[in-house]
């Protein structure tokens, strides 16, 4: 069964229409009619929405553990790592993976560094990639033991 361990949310940046709308109107149509800019203005917001959708399609939006591999979710083709071929999964951060900004899997010699992403943290990726994975999280991740309570 497949467990989405991260996923991006898709949605489109406005910030890059504007200069796009603004380049067509100002740059490639300056001194003519009002209508011919316009005209120029929405061909430029339409070039740059294919361009960012080409762009995106390259781009890992989702990363997925199933039975027997790890794919890493992209529109223009999908990149699946065979379960057996990976042997581990780590942080950046070598004693203490809470504390990983970023997340590996290593394959063989090879390391295959995972895309970031903003609704979920990198250490809460490798903590469950480990988990799918069987593999022991490195020395000093077990947490703290809590403090006695001050009433006793």
């Amino acid at each position: 069964m497949p467990v989405v361990v991260a996923a991006k949310p898709r949605h489109w940046s406005d910030v890059v229409f504007v200069p796009a709308g603004l380049i067509g109107a100002l740059v490639i149509a300056p001194d003519e009619v009002w209508w011919i800019r316009l005209l120029a203005a929405l061909a430029s917001i339409v070039v740059a929405g294919v361009i960012l959708w080409v762009i995106r399609g390259w781009r890992t939006h989702a990363i997925v553990a199933i039975d027997d591999a790890l794919e890493l979710r992209r529109r223009f083709g999908t990149r699946s790592i065979p379960r057996e071929q990976i042997t581990a999964v780590r942080g950046d951060h070598p004693t203490r993976q809470r504390w990983s900004t970023r997340a590996f899997v290593e394959v063989g010699d090879d390391r295959v560094e995972l895309p970031l992403f903003l609704d979920v943290k990198a250490a809460d990726v490798v903590e469950r990639l480990q988990e799918w994975h069987g593999s022991a999280p490195a020395d000093g991740d077990a947490p703290p033991p809590s403090p006695p309570s001050p009433l006793m």
